[in-house]
């Protein structure tokens, strides 16, 4: 009677470092995994941040050259305007 309730146990015992070893080594692979999606979506954060700064810049530059233009096309007024008032 001993001896198999003895056998028994060793046996739980056994299904039970399996089971764990078992787990355990999900564990690992769930933390490579979230690794993985932690760092895909810092370089996909890095990649935004740089087309969204590619676009600033772009938009910056635009707006630059139609201020100078419009500067000019205020003095070429501001010219006729004083020409005219002086004949």
């Amino acid at each position: 009677m001993y001896d198999r309730h003895l056998k028994t146990i060793r046996e739980e015992s056994t299904g039970l470092r399996t089971r764990l070893a078992e787990l355990n080594e999900c564990v690992g692979e769930v933390q490579q995994t979230i690794e993985k999606v932690r760092n895909a979506k810092d370089e996909r954060q890095k990649e935004l941040e740089s087309v969204v700064e590619n676009i600033r810049a772009k938009l910056d530059s635009e707006s630059k050259d139609k201020i100078i233009k419009l500067i000019d096309q205020k003095k070429a007024l501001v010219t006729e305007i004083e020409q005219l008032e002086d004949f």
